[in-house]
């Protein structure tokens, strides 16, 4: 199996560092590959919050249906600008929209259809609310846990603080692993051992990598 196919088929990845093409529409920046169509687009970016944001801060008449919709093909460099903690809010749109997209193409065998439902691509996030206020993270945190957690995606977060997943974590079921330099040091698996485990750390550049598992 190649690493291309594995990157494309295999994982929804959400960056530390978001990223935007600032001549490109938003349709593109969230569904490059055209997939989906508007109702899907306008949904992931109202799950996150951020088609209040384009809609309030764009002379539109928002009555119109065609006009909202024409947003999308709006250059993200003519839209409003977007806060750090929102372009990080956009990767995760993003990460909607490719769940989403993976699951478009209909299938007329039953087999088939179970089959595609068997291999859910696994959503990575690498360090993505480090940088994001406590407000910020507790939104994203509230969508992973909605929209990929319960519908029976793996989960694979790492981060360097994880106070804001506590109140999501199900004992027996995710974990946490500490690891430093690429070495795994420990694997916590109820919420009582990792807050005992965090009061115990003392640091020194730990990572964290907090796993949901179906």
């Amino acid at each position: 199996m190649s690493q291309t196919y594995l990157r494309r088929h295999c994982f929804i990845t959400v960056p530390q560092d978001p990223f935007t093409l600032a001549a490109a529409t938003l349709r593109f920046n969230l569904d490059p590959e055209g997939f989906l169509p508007d109702s899907v687009l306008i949904e992931v970016l109202e799950n996150t919050g951020l088609w209040e944001h384009f809609c309030q801060s764009s002379k539109l008449n928002h009555s119109k249906s065609s006009e909202i919709e024409a947003l999308l093909d709006h250059p993200m460099s003519s839209l409003p600008p977007l806060s750090a903690g929102q372009q990080q809010l956009l990767s995760l749109s993003r990460a909607l929209a490719h769940k989403r997209a993976a699951t478009a193409h209909g299938y007329s065998d039953l087999q088939t259809q179970l089959s595609v439902a068997d291999r859910r691509p696994i959503l990575l996030l690498d360090e993505a609310t480090s940088a994001l206020d406590p407000e910020t993270e507790a939104v994203m945190q509230d969508v992973i846990e909605k929209e990929f957690t319960q519908k029976g995606y793996t989960v694979i977060i790492v981060a360097h603080r994880i106070g804001g997943m506590l109140k999501y974590f199900r004992d027996d079921i995710d974990a946490v692993v500490w690891m430093t330099e690429g070495r795994i040091e420990r694997v916590v698996h109820t919420q009582a051992a990792v807050r005992l485990a965090l009061k115990d750390d003392r640091g020194g550049g730990s990572n964290l990598c907090s796993t949901d598992l179906p």
